[in-house]
């Protein structure tokens, strides 16, 4: 729990220091995609399909700490940092950094026990998380465009 702790503190306080390149109802609607996303795809994969979870079997409080403290923090970031104006191949090496990233904290959280995996396997996070990872880019681009 240390651990999880520890990351929600990390996580948010660079999603506050960093310098923003992303307007706040930008940030606002990457939230909102975050905590969706992690609610409609956890309710299945998790609670239906008991493919994976948090900390114990079923609903638990505690998972809230990711729909809350780690998802809007860490999507902030990707989004931020996201480089717009740099062509495909800058794009897809940031995708692949962040899905190594987020393979390797998933890694972690398993041996800490925080997550567990049942019939989940590591290389179905690896393939599905570039497309969460182009979905939230997306979202931002909509966004933008709703906006002018």
């Amino acid at each position: 729990m240390i651990f999880l702790l520890v990351s929600v503190a990390v996580f948010n306080l660079a999603a506050i220091l960093i310098p923003k390149n992303i307007s706040w109802i930008e940030i606002y609607g990457t939230i909102l995609i975050s905590i969706v996303l992690h609610l409609l795809i956890d309710t299945f994969l998790d609670l239906k399909y008991d493919l994976y979870g948090y900390f114990d079997k079923g609903v638990d409080f505690k998972t809230l700490i990711f729909t809350f403290g780690i998802y809007p923090a860490v999507n902030i970031i990707i989004v931020n940092l996201y480089p717009l104006v740099h062509g495909i191949l800058s794009k897809s090496l940031y995708i692949l950094i962040l899905t190594i990233f987020a393979l390797s904290y998933e890694v972690a959280l398993l041996n800490v026990n925080i997550f567990y995996h049942n019939e989940w396997r590591l290389w179905y996070s690896a393939i599905v998380y570039p497309f969460l990872l182009i979905l939230l880019f997306l979202n931002r681009k909509l966004l933008k465009r709703l906006l002018n």
